[in-house]
Parts: structure tokens; sequence; C-alpha cells
């Protein structure tokens, strides 16, 4: 239990920092008017003058980095403390995204898709909120109700919304990203692949919460 509390009080911090980063990538999406190609690939012949302008390297670079070191340590994690229940869901999901990350920083791709990206992080801290209250056998607490609430607006708007959009806009732009290289096609298809796995636990999140709301009522009505 104390390993857990320790994992999930660090992928806290990782979701605040990488949702107030991915901020700042959604700021940058100016320097698209001038670079429209950058938002989906940066070539190497345009970093040299890339890094002389005042802006310099878009942030998306350091910041998925970052990201990318935390969804390695957090699959070890679980691979190593959780071997006999496992979440295969966690599991795909962290393994997908090591890869297409791995990938796209390689290759200096999907810079604009970055940021609906990092701020799926949002409803994170909720949940590790909620999950606090549930172990201290906190669940009638009001506090674990408002916690729960806004993970599910956060997760549903995030991840299952704002995901959505993100992905309208990929294929609005399919003109930049068609011609770039094959390996790119399988990183679109993992998204969508990301896509099902929200949409899959949101339907999880919203029924969790229903039932709450639910056992709430009835609280309140045998008071």
């Amino acid at each position: 239990m104390e390993a857990e509390w320790r994992s999930r009080i660090v992928g806290t911090v990782h979701a605040i920092i990488l949702t107030i980063g991915s901020i700042f990538c959604f700021m940058e999406w100016e320097r698209f008017h001038l670079q429209p190609g950058h938002a989906w690939h940066v070539p190497d012949s345009d970093i040299p003058s890339l890094l002389a302008t005042q802006q310099g390297q878009y942030i998306v670079v350091p910041l998925a980095s970052f990201f990318l070191g935390y969804m390695q340590y957090d699959l070890l994690w679980m691979i190593l403390h959780k071997e006999k229940h496992l979440d295969w869901g966690m599991t795909v999901h962290h393994t997908l995204f090591i890869a297409i990350t791995h990938y796209v920083l390689h290759g200096y791709f999907l810079v604009k898709t970055f940021a609906w990206l990092g701020f799926c992080e949002v409803s994170t801290p909720f949940l590790h909120l909620r999950w606090f209250y549930a172990v201290m056998g906190k669940k009638d607490d009001p506090w674990y109700f408002i916690w729960a609430a806004v993970f599910t607006f956060t997760f549903v708007m995030a991840r299952v919304v704002g995901f959505g959009w993100g992905l309208v806009d990929v294929w609005n732009a399919k003109e930049y990203w068609l011609r770039l290289p094959t390996g790119l096609y399988v990183v679109i298809a993992g998204l969508h692949v990301a896509y099902v796995l929200n949409i899959l636990w949101g339907i999880v999140v919203v029924s969790s919460f229903v039932r709450n709301v639910r056992k709430q009522t009835q609280l309140h009505k045998n008071k």
C-alpha cells in the first residue's frame, strides 16, 4: 500500500506538470501560421533556423521526453508491483504511448498533436485524490464525492471529447502527414486505439459516478 501511495503521488506531480506544459504547447500553435508543416513534422534541415529564433525549439521536445520517462517508470512499476493483478488496459495504454512517443521524438513528428494529448492528464490528479480518500475509508466524506465528480467531468471532457476533437484535427490535416514516412501511419492508428480505450474507460468512469450519485441520494433520503 505504501508503494502505491508513493506511485500515485509521483503520478499526480507528473500530471500537473504535463497539464501546465500542454497549455504552453497550445500557446505555440500561433507559430504554425508561419510554418504550417511544423505542426506535423519538423525536418532536420529546419532545426538550425528554428533554434536561431527567439522562441527556440518547440516545447514539445522536453515535455514529451518528460512524459516518456514517466510512462516507462509507471509501466515498470506496474509490472514489478502488480504482477498478480496487472491492469492489462493500462499496460496496453502505456506500451502504446511509449512506442508512439519514441517514434515521434525521433522524427520530430506531431508537434501540434501533443498539446491535446498532454492535456488529457488534467483528470489524473483527481483520480488519485479520489483514491486517497477511498483507501482512507472516507467514501462518505463530501470531498470524496467532489473529487469523483471533477474526475468524471475532466476525464470525459479531455479524454473523450477533447481527444475526439484532436483526431478530427489530425484528419483535417491529412495532406501534411500523408506525405510523411509510413511509420507515422502506425502512430496515427495507435492514437485511434488509445481513443477506443478512453471511450471504454469513460463508460466505466461515468457508470461508477452515477452509482455513487444514487448511493449518496439514497443515504440522504434515509437520514
